[in-house]
């Protein structure tokens, strides 16, 4: 829905009944789903089909909450937690392990300062915090060879402080590593830290988004333009095969099925500086995407007979 204005999205982001389907979103309220073959059952175990088989994973009304909450931010996809400070975890944990480090905004809820300093620090996790109002070469100082995330809250809770997310956004890419931003605060309604360079961002959307202090609960959402696999050498984690889950490598699953199998490019525009030097965005830095053609799997070698090293280019192509 992303040609709807806000409004029409809280209302009906991320749940479009079929015929004859309730018009409100139902809640579900069971633990496990039925299927007629144990097959059926291993598929879902394997992550080779879609569907559901334990709430603890996936659920119809959590799925579509967080549908709506991706929408909303701009994000490819997101995931409900329990709470505000189990989805900055999850978000932090799912990309650091021990020995690694995080450089956070110093002005962020208690809660999570506590979080990074204290709780991390038990996981083998170190956190450096920076002043929001610091200067990128200030920040950039915090930055150690084993730093891999950058954190800070839109709206500082509760200080108020404000963040500038792009130049946030700017050091952590500089560094090649992703900005979480809490958003909590703020809420997409406000601002879309997406549009201003953050990667993921992170909600307790027991603040405004419940509105009525009825509930607890957190969401973390993935705005699909960090290139994990062009830092696989500090996300392997993600990069490469997780071998207590039968082999399978998350950054490859999280392709959509669109961008299967077509070349894309990035898009950038250059900034002309003083003395008519021209600059260039780096290319993990040029996040607006366009797919060209679909692109047909060809294997190359010289039993395939399509590729003879230099044999494949003209001479001018490899003149001196």
């Amino acid at each position: 829905m992303s040609d709807f204005k806000v409004e029409t999205k809280c209302l009906h982001s991320g749940y479009t009944p079929s015929k004859g389907e309730p018009c409100a979103l139902p809640i579900y309220q069971s633990t496990t789903y039925k299927y007629d073959t144990t097959d059926e059952m291993g598929q879902l175990f394997d992550l080779k089909a879609e569907g559901y088989f334990y709430t603890r994973l996936q659920n119809p009304t959590n799925d579509a909450v967080a549908a709506k909450i991706a929408d909303l931010e701009g994000g490819v996809a997101a995931i409900l937690t329990s709470s505000g400070q189990a989805a900055n975890f999850y978000a932090v944990f799912n990309i650091c392990e021990a020995g690694d480090h995080v450089v956070a905004a110093s002005t962020i809820y208690g809660g999570t300062f506590n979080l990074l300093a204290v709780t991390f620090k038990k996981l083998g996790i170190d956190c450096t915090f920076v002043d929001t109002d610091a200067s990128p070469e200030e920040i950039a100082a915090a930055f150690r060879p084993n730093t891999k995330v950058l954190f800070a809250e839109t709206i500082a809770n509760p200080a108020l402080v404000i963040l500038d997310i792009e130049k946030f956004a700017k050091v952590a890419h500089e560094h090649e590593v992703p900005l979480i931003v809490d958003n909590t605060f703020a809420t997409p309604v406000n601002c879309r830290p997406f549009e201003w360079g953050a990667d993921i961002v992170t909600h307790s959307t027991t603040k405004y988004m419940d509105g009525h202090a009825v509930q607890v609960g957190g969401a973390i959402v993935d705005s699909g333009n960090f290139d994990w696999d062009a830092y696989g050498h500090k996300y392997h984690g993600l990069t490469e095969p997780d071998e207590s889950y039968h082999g399978i490598t998350y950054a490859e699953e999280a392709i959509l099925e669109e961008d299967q199998d077509q070349m894309t490019v990035r898009f950038w525009r250059p900034v002309m500086k003083k003395g008519g030097i021209i600059e260039f965005t780096r290319p993990e830095d040029c996040t607006e995407k366009r797919h060209i053609r679909y692109m047909e799997k060809k294997i190359f070698g010289k039993e395939e007979n399509n590729f003879i090293g230099l044999d494949e280019f003209t001479d001018e192509e490899v003149a001196d």
